[in-house]
């Protein structure tokens, strides 16, 4: 049976246990097809503050795929403003900020000087778009429409450009008329703006709600968040999920004499468009790498897996040293503060009884965890967790008992997300992201065996 768009399932039976039967079924979402969007500013003489225009283009993206590539550039110029690499995501966020440029006097000045030049842009988007092998370019340009390009330009294949201006009934819009007869300029408010990137991507590449019509004879039992290492049983009302993330992967089992499909049920948490999945007993086999994780995970005792570099206690001859460490990490995390200084060298855990444990220098990562006794105020063990992206996921902390200090109520885990550039906390099925520039504490859900929750640090991302 063939599957409609935009899912694909993939699938195969496991051994079951008396007369139920067993599937482990994979459902992923078709992905933007290699687009990414390009972001130019007009920081000419005549083109103003645009702090609207720029506020109206962060809300254009903010329903995009947060991990389709952002580019930006200034008019008149062929370099981009940043060489660094940015998912929509960091738009998204706040970690970069348009106003950052519109309102950098220095910048300005110079580019004032170089007016509104188009075609150095377009020629330097158009050759990015072949060296990085991307399929389609949307370009928005923040712009006052006065563009003084000679004659006129016609986007190459695979390059769509867009105009945002405060008034484009302003007479200077007449230049990007004449300049790109076949782009559109749209004022503010224009309802065509807002359509203009519906088309980018499915709506269920992203959060979606899950539910699945199920029976005494047919349910679906288990979810397996592959990259997280976690196996949940399913609790009533629909999963939350997020396709942009990774598959959705769930046993579903059956009676023996059981032979009718299943239907999943995906609703957009974007624009409310539902779309139901039917979900046969034959289907494309599953991968046999993941065939083997998903065994593996359904066969382990859910043991805590982490890197442990440092782990003192009270008494111990380095004690009082590594606690003055942490009481100075707390409170740079409490204010959200940085652990590197200026030149990105850590300034706390470097004291000389700390700074060359073992493994501290390949770290991407920390997580510091005190655990403070209940008729104390202060720390009475310290433990240093290394964190390194390559590890998927980098910690991971099973429900149960966590080391020999006590109990974590639910399964915890923190990995790196090479599509968002973030560090992401997973705990009870929520996922977080982590500070992607500064240090935090973290809420986690472990009880030392005095009944204490430990205080619990995250460094922010150490290169």
């Amino acid at each position: 049976m063939s599957i409609p768009s935009p899912f694909t399932l993939k699938g195969c039976r496991l051994p079951g246990t008396g007369s139920q039967l067993q599937w482990l079924v994979e459902a992923s979402c078709r992905p933007p097809t290699g687009t990414a969007v390009a972001i130019v500013l007009d920081l000419s003489a005549s083109s103003g503050a645009m702090r609207e225009e720029a506020s109206k283009c962060s809300r254009l993206v903010g329903h995009l795929p947060r991990n389709m590539p952002v580019w930006l550039y200034r008019m008149s110029s062929h370099a981009p403003a940043t060489y660094e690499r940015h998912p929509i995501a960091h738009l998204q966020d706040g970690t970069i900020e348009l106003g950052s440029w519109l309102e950098d006097a220095r910048t300005r000045e110079f580019m004032a000087r170089r007016g509104s030049l188009f075609r150095p842009v377009l020629e330097s988007i158009a050759q990015r778009k072949t060296q990085e092998g991307i399929s389609e370019v949307r370009v928005i340009v923040l712009t006052d429409g006065e563009l003084l390009d000679a004659g006129e330009l016609r986007p190459p294949e695979g390059i769509t450009i867009l105009g945002l201006t405060k008034s484009s009934s302003d007479p200077k819009c007449k230049h990007w008329r004449r300049v790109l007869p076949t782009c559109p300029i749209y004022d503010l408010q224009d309802p065509d703006l807002d359509r203009s990137f519906e088309d980018t991507h499915t709506s269920f590449y992203g959060a979606c709600d899950v539910s699945w019509n199920t029976s005494d004879a047919s349910r679906v039992t288990k979810v397996v968040d592959v990259a997280s290492h976690q196996v949940s049983p399913l609790s009533g009302g629909p999963l939350s999920w997020n396709f942009a993330d990774q598959s959705l992967v769930f046993l579903w089992s059956v009676v023996e004499s059981y032979n009718e499909p299943l239907r999943m049920t995906c609703r957009s948490l974007r624009n409310q468009q539902s779309f139901d999945v039917i979900v046969p007993m034959e289907m494309e086999p599953l991968d046999d790498s993941l065939v083997a994780a998903v065994t593996a995970l359904l066969n382990s005792d859910g043991a805590p897996q982490s890197n442990v570099l440092l782990d003192v206690r009270a008494g111990d001859a380095n004690f009082e040293s590594v606690r003055a460490q942490f009481v100075a990490a707390k409170r740079l995390a409490e204010s959200c503060g940085s652990w590197l200084n200026a030149s990105g060298v850590l300034q706390v855990w470097n004291d000389e009884s700390i700074a060359g444990i073992d493994g501290l220098s390949k770290c991407d990562a920390l997580v510091c965890l005190g655990v403070v006794p209940a008729d104390s105020s202060e720390e009475d063990r310290i433990i240093v967790v290394g964190l390194e992206k390559r590890l998927q996921p980098a910690l991971a902390i099973g429900t149960g008992p966590f080391l020999d200090l006590g109990e974590s109520t639910t399964a915890i885990t923190i990995n790196f997300d090479k599509r968002e550039a973030r560090w992401m906390l997973q705990e009870s099925g929520a996922t977080r992201e982590l500070d992607p520039r500064n240090s935090q504490t973290l809420p986690l859900p472990l009880i030392s065996k005095q009944g204490v929750p430990f205080v619990a640090l995250f460094s922010g991302p150490l290169r």
